[in-house]
């Protein structure tokens, strides 16, 4: 959509209006997307025997430095974990201040009850 400029007469006068009509562009933040692991179905009893079935010395045996055999560990690990669980993402409705903790939501609460109770009175 383009901008629309023209020119009008106006009653009573030799002069002409102008005019300019826009369209009003909004910006539209994209969502913060957190990506987290969900553990609600996964069976723990299954994610220990894989863990325990692992062969972890053979795995870092093979390595030489250290960082080397954390890595490898990591990604052993983490494919057994990928097996169990699901990765779930979820859009952050809000910014994540670090003041807005659950004690200022506990007391905005109490305040709402407060006032609720003073307008019934």
């Amino acid at each position: 959509m383009n901008d629309v400029s023209d020119t009008m007469p106006f009653s009573g006068s030799e002069h002409l209006m102008t005019f300019i009509t826009s369209v009003k562009k909004t910006f539209q933040r994209k969502p913060r997307v957190l990506v987290t692991r969900s553990f609600k179905k996964t069976n723990f009893n299954k994610l220990d025997q894989d863990f325990s079935s692992k062969d972890w010395e053979q795995t870092l045996e093979e390595k030489s430095c250290t960082s080397v055999m954390l890595d490898s560990f990591n990604f052993k690990a983490m494919e057994i974990i990928h097996q169990h669980s699901t990765i779930i993402k979820r859009k952050l409705k809000s910014r994540i201040v670090p003041w807005f903790n659950k004690q200022v939501v506990d007391s905005i609460k109490i305040r709402d009850q407060l006032h609720s109770q003073f307008l019934r009175f």
